[in-house]
């Protein structure tokens, strides 16, 4: 379930998933965190049954080998939990490379504009990240969980990434 492991542990990285790897210490971390996210809201929503999400290896494993809902919901976790925390990274300024949400830039030019009084020359002000910018969470929760399964076609890989779409 950790990133980085999963960056070691793949040999051949191609594409986005060798960028994000190599090339973007800072996005892997944050998706890192997203990961670490979707576990413990997964350890919450199962914390009154008999398997409770709990990330022991042996565990962890062997639920996500088998074909279940949990599984399922534990694949959508993860997805939103990276998706969430990207989005949020990329809102505070944490992460280089992506901008507000230009939806919202393009609704408040729109928006009727108010008389206001006028400020002294010299002072501004900031009216801040119109928006979450959630395509790019999207985007990169894509780029790193779904590139490794693009190419098969089987059902087990396509649940999978239907479940990664439900999560996100």
């Amino acid at each position: 379930m950790d990133p980085r492991t999963i960056c070691k542990k793949t040999k051949r990285l191609r594409g986005k998933m060798a960028d994000i790897c190599n090339n973007k210490p800072v996005l892997l971390q944050q998706i890192s965190i997203g990961v670490a996210l979707g576990q413990r809201e997964c350890q919450y929503q199962f914390r009154y049954r008999r398997w409770n999400c709990t990330s022991a290896r042996r565990s962890i494993r062997k639920v996500l080998l088998r074909d279940t809902r949990e599984t399922g919901f534990v694949n959508a976790m993860v997805a939103a939990g990276v998706t969430y925390q990207v989005t949020r990274a990329c809102t505070t300024g944490e992460l280089l490379g992506c901008s507000c949400d230009r939806k919202m830039k393009n609704h408040k030019k729109n928006k009727k504009k108010f008389k206001m009084t006028s400020m002294p020359e010299g002072d501004w002000e900031w009216e801040g990240c119109g928006g979450e910018n959630i395509d790019f969470g999207i985007k990169k929760s894509k780029d790193f969980l779904d590139t490794r399964y693009r190419k098969r076609s089987d059902m087990k890989t396509l649940v999978k990434l239907h479940n990664y779409v439900a999560g996100r």
